[in-house]
């Protein structure tokens, strides 16, 4: 989305965002979800949640969880709002508008809702996810990494110093952080993890971080020092999943038996196909302007925000094309944290949410896109051989 009123693009909309009888439905039931409904269950009126996933429609969670097609020819009324938690934004969308119903005026992204509502109706600003990559060593070398690791051309284990330093910069601006991801790379590679996950947990869990979330490969089994401080700060661990890809690599039963067993939350991510974002390629076809701006407004999913050197990426492809060293960043990609103001919590807000000086970010020129728009597709996790990246 491009500027057009840098600090006052919402201004029209807020009298819909917070509404006092303001009654909802949350489309999502998965870690977005349900850190959306924990921030606002005492603040609006939530009546259920909306999701496709049969399995989760069982959950036992407080409100009930319904299926789109059983909401829309049920639930669905003229004073109906929708609160959209989930990275498929095209799909959900789409579906939604089919429906008669208009973005920020019935329906709404969690993340601008949360930022909107907590902005303008009490001065202070809350996020839904926050990346930071705490290494760029990982514990495989996929050929068509969407984080590029194998490519990096200087990978480090960050410094918890660094990473302090970091996080003491973002709560500058944001009072409230629903998830926290540490990655990269794989999380527990990092000789210092338990230290880093140590400060982040006793300075911010609980305070200002609602959920701290690791992510790993599930190579590296975590010590039982690391799974009692995975108890001690409620984290959740979140793995991908390629046994069919890499046979025995992984340690998958291995892994879900002990997190069960200490009752530690986690997500098992099971890939049916990659997407290719293009990755050595120099351009994706794309020439004009306009081009590049409608590009980036389809491709956008408003859950990936990444900081990395004190430094807010809207987009976590075009912050590990920088982090690897592939892409060179411009100043209108990034937000620049170090210089806080008041008066540009608005900016933040709207950065944070996809707005951007050029409509497109530079490494738009380049990427082929994320799934929303991204027919491209490749083998799950194929390994490049060694010496060749």
């Amino acid at each position: 989305m491009k500027w057009n009123n840098k600090g006052k693009e919402y201004e029209s909309i807020i009298s819909y965002v917070i509404d006092n009888n303001l009654e909802v439905y949350i489309w999502g039931a998965g870690t977005f979800g349900k850190s959306f409904y924990d921030l606002f269950k005492s603040r609006i009126h939530i009546k259920g949640y909306i999701d496709s996933d049969p399995k989760k429609q069982s959950d036992d969670i407080p409100v009930k969880i319904y299926s789109p097609d059983f909401f829309y020819h049920n639930l669905l009324n003229k004073n109906t709002k929708v609160i959209v938690a989930s990275g498929w934004l095209t799909e959900i969308y789409d579906q939604l508008k089919k429906w008669g119903m208009r973005e920020n005026r019935n329906f709404f992204h969690a993340n601008e809702f949360i930022s909107l509502y907590m902005l303008y109706k009490e001065n202070r600003i809350y996020t839904i996810s926050l990346n930071i990559p705490i290494t760029t060593h990982c514990t495989l070398r996929c050929e068509k990494c969407m984080s590029l690791m194998p490519y990096v051309k200087n990978p480090e284990n960050r410094s918890l110093e660094e990473l302090k330093d970091e996080l003491q910069t973002y709560f500058q601006w944001v009072d409230h952080l629903a998830i926290l991801g540490l990655g990269g790379g794989d999380a527990l590679i990092h000789p210092q993890f338990k230290q880093i996950l140590i400060w982040i947990g006793e300075q911010y869990y609980g305070k200002k971080i609602q959920d701290i979330e690791i992510y790993t490969n599930a190579i590296i089994m975590p010590s039982e020092e690391l799974i009692c401080l995975f108890k001690k700060y409620n984290v959740i661990v979140r793995f991908s999943d390629y046994s069919k890809t890499i046979p025995g690599r992984q340690k998958i039963k291995e892994l879900i038996g002990v997190l069960e067993k200490e009752d530690i939350r986690y997500e098992r991510c099971v890939w049916d196909t990659w997407y290719d974002i293009g990755f050595p390629q120099q351009t994706n076809g794309l020439a004009t302007e306009q081009e590049f701006i409608e590009h980036y407004d389809k491709c956008i999913t408003k859950l990936c925000a990444v900081e990395y050197r004190k430094k807010l990426y809207f987009c976590s492809l075009c912050a590990s094309a920088v982090i690897a060293g592939y892409c060179t960043e411009e100043q209108e990609d990034y937000f620049d944290l170090t210089q806080y103001s008041e008066a540009r919590k608005s900016q933040f807000v709207e950065f944070n949410a996809g707005y951007c000086d050029k409509g497109y970010l530079s490494y738009c020129k380049r990427c082929n896109g994320y799934q929303n728009i991204n027919d491209k597709c490749v083998p799950v996790a194929k390994q490049l051989r060694i010496g060749k990246a």
